[in-house]
């Protein structure tokens, strides 16, 4: 969902964002700058593999309906987005959905590599094609490409 971008010469915060599709606002209160530097580390959106849909919440949805029309696990969904099943959601509110041709495996404590291979039935180099940094701690997400 995220990774680390390096600020190179000529870059602004303008350009950046624009390069990752983040308006400099999101990109300055992510980062927790008002200004960049040549070198500087910055937190980006990583949506190079288009893993994800943006959906803008309306009033009267939930959670659950979300999950259930976007044939996703409420579980995945929350786990995503960082909610709780019971966090509040409100209008206007944008959250992330795995696109169609995407699963998203959330991994469970005690998970080792053959576990999650055979819940995602993929072969380790699929696996690792999508997601280069596999830690096998409680809570990772995973994805992969159906």
């Amino acid at each position: 969902m995220y990774k680390v971008y390096q600020v190179k010469m000529g870059d602004t915060l303008e350009s950046i964002a624009n390069m990752f599709n983040m308006s400099i606002s999101e990109l300055k209160e992510l980062n927790g700058i008002d200004y960049i530097m040549v070198g500087m580390p910055l937190v980006v959106l990583n949506d190079a593999n288009n893993w994800y849909k943006v959906y803008k919440v309306k009033s009267g949805d939930t959670l659950y309906n979300i999950a259930s029309e976007n044939n996703i696990s409420l579980g995945d969904l929350v786990a995503i987005n960082g909610l709780d099943k019971d966090s509040y959601i409100y209008p206007n509110q944008e959250i992330l959905i795995p696109n169609t041709n995407y699963k998203v495996y959330v991994t469970r404590r005690g998970d080792n590599i053959l576990d999650v291979l055979k819940n995602m039935n993929i072969t380790f180099s699929e696996l690792v094609k999508e997601n280069p940094q596999i830690m096998l701690m409680e809570d990772q997400m995973l994805i992969y490409k159906m």
